[in-house]
């Protein structure tokens, strides 16, 4: 079975980004966490990765395809499971209610009930399934997961640092789940930050120090390898030594300082007053400085030659409210009515549709070649350039609903795959060429092109979040790192699209 690929990654990288905006246009925002991971996961095999806990978390969400890589890519077709107590902490969920959720998630409809049936032999869902997920311990919480991944039809599973919340009792658990996931010919990523959690399992081993692999092979010779580390480390008697210990390894995660260390040594020596990296930062900074400029510049204008109608440029026209010819470009309209059609295509809310303004107060959908007038009323206005409210989704989560909150993780997965794709791993109750509605749970999947490209579900608490941001636009919008959050408050429900 070892001959069969589950999962392919080249060349992952992943820099961290400074919030500071004058770091970011100076080219000072990055710094590389993960650096060229390569790796190839195949049926049965158990690829045990040590790591620091932070780099490991940053595995787990870009192999899960909740984290998008800064470069590299990412290659797999496979039902990825990503076990992490992180992830459920915080939920409100019944473990009763959780477990029926996880194993809707992967399991076909009709399955999932003679399975509930069999989990009366499991003890910790018996003891805590009317309590709430967030009541339990982070130990019980590692114990239900591990045993609800045996239940469920899935080909990758990620163990994301299990092992620190159970106790040396419990090893039989983890050890149970991983066993069985081999048997089945699972794929197994066992994220680890100590050896001693790796060695009893895994059959391949990767070590990353400083966010790079420094060895990938045999686990023996991979084991051997490390402790020979930790035996040159422990030798070390002052802090001078320990400043310099694995400094060349730890050199190579940082280029960029090396880069300009070296060109600084330069500038002295030859008295150089300008370099060549100065002058590329400031080339940079003058271009992004009149971008800022001109984007203001628009903005202003939009704001002054507008009148109580939503923000639309007034134009010199005639009564007949003639075509604009100057103004042709393509947005986009959020569907705000339950149903609207244009020619064969079906449209219901919060699904998007491009539009174009052709008027003052006149707009056309363009679909399926054609154009197609339709009312302002029955969309909200959504153009991806515009200067939205930035936020991150961590920080809107819980203005979320928990079908949504508790779950994102597995339902961020099938963001830009292929509507195909998503119907074969989901189940769900209706769906046409916008839109995928999962069966018993309030989240719908909104497709353009036949790609997923965002999600809808419930909101909650959203006067506080209103408060909270002092908003007074009736359907705010936020852009994310990778995307944004639309609000559309009198449906209370949000539209998570991830690009």
């Amino acid at each position: 079975m070892r001959n069969i690929l589950l999962l392919k990654a080249t060349n992952i990288t992943y820099a961290e980004e400074s919030p500071h905006l004058k770091e970011r246009i100076l080219n000072q925002s990055e710094r590389l966490v993960l650096k060229d991971i390569n790796l190839h996961l195949y049926k049965g095999q158990i690829l045990g990765i040590l790591g620091d806990s932070k780099r490991l978390g940053i595995v787990k969400e870009i192999f899960s395809k909740t984290l998008s890589p800064t470069s590299g890519t990412l290659q797999t077709e496979k039902s990825i499971l990503s076990l992490d107590v992180i992830d459920h902490i915080h939920s409100d969920q019944t473990v009763g209610a959780f477990t029926r959720n996880f194993l809707i998630e992967f399991m076909r409809s009709g399955v999932t009930e003679n399975i509930v049936d069999n989990l009366k032999y499991v003890d910790v869902y018996m003891r805590y399934r009317d309590r709430k997920l967030s009541e339990l311990s982070r130990r019980d919480i590692a114990l239900l997961i591990i045993e609800l991944s045996k239940f469920v039809n899935v080909d990758i599973v990620i163990f994301s640092n299990l092992s620190q919340y159970l106790l040396p009792e419990d090893k039989t658990v983890l050890n149970s789940a991983i066993v069985y996931s081999q048997k089945r010919h699972r794929g197994v990523l066992l994220l680890e930050p100590k050896i001693e959690n790796i060695k009893p399992y895994a059959n391949y081993f990767m070590w990353l120090s400083h966010g790079q692999v420094r060895y990938e092979g045999g686990l023996k010779q991979g084991v051997e390898r490390y402790e020979r580390y930790l035996r040159e480390r422990s030798s070390i008697k002052n802090i001078e030594e320990e400043e310099t210990f694995d400094q060349s390894w730890k050199e190579t995660m940082n280029e960029y300082a090396l880069f300009k260390h070296n060109m600084e040594r330069v500038r002295k020596k030859t008295i150089v007053t300008s370099e060549n990296v100065n002058v590329k930062k400031l080339v940079i900074s003058v271009v992004l400085f009149f971008i800022m400029v001109a984007s203001a510049f628009v903005v202003m204008m939009d704001i002054s030659f507008t009148e109580g109608d939503g923000g639309l440029p007034i134009i010199n026209q005639s009564d007949d409210d003639e075509i604009i010819t100057d103004n042709e470009r393509t947005l986009y309209g959020l569907v705000t009515n339950d149903s609207l059609s244009f020619g064969v295509e079906e449209y219901s809310t919060l699904d998007i549709m491009p539009i174009k303004r052709v008027s003052r107060n006149s707009f056309n959908a363009v679909v399926q070649g054609g154009e197609y007038e339709v009312n302002p009323d029955d969309f909200i206005y959504f153009n991806p350039a515009s200067l939205y409210q930035q936020s991150s989704l961590q920080i809107l989560l819980p203005y979320t609903h928990s079908s949504f909150r508790d779950n994102y993780l597995f339902y961020s997965n099938y963001l830009n795959v292929s509507a195909d794709a998503l119907k074969e791993s989901i189940n769900y109750d209706f769906e046409n060429n916008q839109r995928v509605e999962v069966s018993g749970i309030p989240i719908t999947f909104h497709l353009n092109d036949d790609v997923v490209y965002g999600i809808s579900f419930p909101s909650e608490n959203t006067e506080e979040l209103i408060e909270e941001y002092e908003m007074t636009t009736e359907n705010p919008i936020f852009r994310l790192t990778r995307g944004f959050m639309i609000l559309y408050r009198e449906e209370e429900r949000w539209l998570y699209i991830n690009r």
